[in-house]
């Protein structure tokens, strides 16, 4: 009998192992998660923050019990250590997993600028159900003043939660304006919608430190001294497949992030060698990486919705905003929320 594994249980992991049970549903399906938190929107993570989602369970797709009904193995809190293309396993701490096809969906990991100061208790980022929750946790200590380093979505979400929980809140951005992926122009107007909402933005603003004072928090940069009890650093993403754990075939770095992505195989190669990661001779396709200094990147259509749906919600009354159902079917990504991952 077939046996699939996969790495990763967010959309893309959960959809593929879905699918795999609906092409065959005599195959073995297995997914390895980092954490304990399958198919979860983490999209919906700042409405968790800011009350208009009362319960971070209900963030999730579908439940541990629905997935498993489905036929999916889920081994939580399995971090893939090492990747042995040659037996075909897959080591955790947990032990060797076996594979005929071998799946890593694991998307990506927040990217850390090189600020001292991070490692500060009160200093978060927000990427995942653990992370909001523990963010929750010192919110409902009643924090006053927060500051926020990144002025992408996440970000802009950020500052709008924030806000709704009464906090003071100052938005920093290293570049000219807000929302940097879309048009200047359309990131004015969100900059106006920001500060008619009591957020204070700073743009063109680079911090270089964050120091401790007792319970305080100093966020510090050239003409930039701000004080705040929450800090949350929130400036883009990058993936999280790293060439330790897993044998991509040839590589090379990504200059703008650090990541390891496949190099074009050769002719030679997309004839014959099957990959390592996917066990297809097909040849690998690798899209554009991400840009750093962003909360999420996307097409110009894309962001260009979202940014208009983020100056929406601002000033829009909390009952107006929707969300989506539940997915209805196997292999379904939608989302809870309005704005894309």
């Amino acid at each position: 009998m077939a046996r699939v594994l996969i790495v990763g249980g967010s959309d893309a992991g959960i959809s593929a192992a879905l699918r795999a049970r609906e092409l065959d549903s005599a195959v073995e399906v297995t997914v390895l998660l980092a954490d304990a938190y399958p198919n979860f929107s983490i999209c919906g993570l700042p409405y968790y923050l800011s009350g208009d989602v009362p319960d971070w369970r209900s963030l999730a797709h579908r439940s541990v019990e629905e997935l498993e009904h489905a036929g999916i193995e889920l081994l939580l809190e399995h971090r893939v250590e090492e990747v042995d293309a040659t037996t075909q396993t897959v080591v955790t701490r947990g032990g060797r997993h076996r594979y005929d096809r071998l799946v890593v969906a694991t998307g990506a990991e927040p990217v850390r600028p090189p600020i001292p100061g991070l490692e500060h208790e009160g200093v978060h980022q927000l990427h995942t159900i653990g992370d909001a929750r523990l963010l929750d946790e010192v919110l409902a200590r009643g924090p006053e003043r927060a500051v926020i380093v990144g002025a992408g979505y996440i970000g802009l979400e950020m500052a709008e939660a924030l806000r709704a929980r009464g906090l003071d809140v100052t938005l920093v951005e290293q570049l000219p304006a807000v929302l940097p992926t879309v048009d200047r122009e359309l990131g004015e107007l969100v900059r106006e919608e920001l500060q008619r909402n009591g957020v204070l933005v700073l743009t063109d603003s680079t911090v270089s430190a964050i120091e401790e004072h007792g319970a305080r928090l100093i966020v510090l940069g050239e003409h930039l001294r701000k004080e705040a009890d929450v800090v949350l650093v929130v400036v883009g993403v990058r993936p999280s497949v790293e060439q330790q754990a897993f044998p991509l075939a040839p590589t090379v770095r990504c200059r703008s992030t650090g990541a390891w992505r496949p190099r074009s195989p050769t002719s030679s190669q997309q004839a014959t060698a099957p990959s390592p990661i996917t066990g297809s001779s097909r040849p690998t396709h690798t899209s554009r990486s991400v840009r750093p200094h962003t909360s999420r990147a996307g097409s110009p259509g894309r962001t260009r919705s979202v940014a208009i749906a983020a100056t929406t919600a601002l000033s829009a009354p909390r009952s107006s905003r929707s969300s989506s159902s539940r997915s209805p079917g196997p292999g379904s990504a939608t989302r809870r929320r309005q704005r894309p991952d």
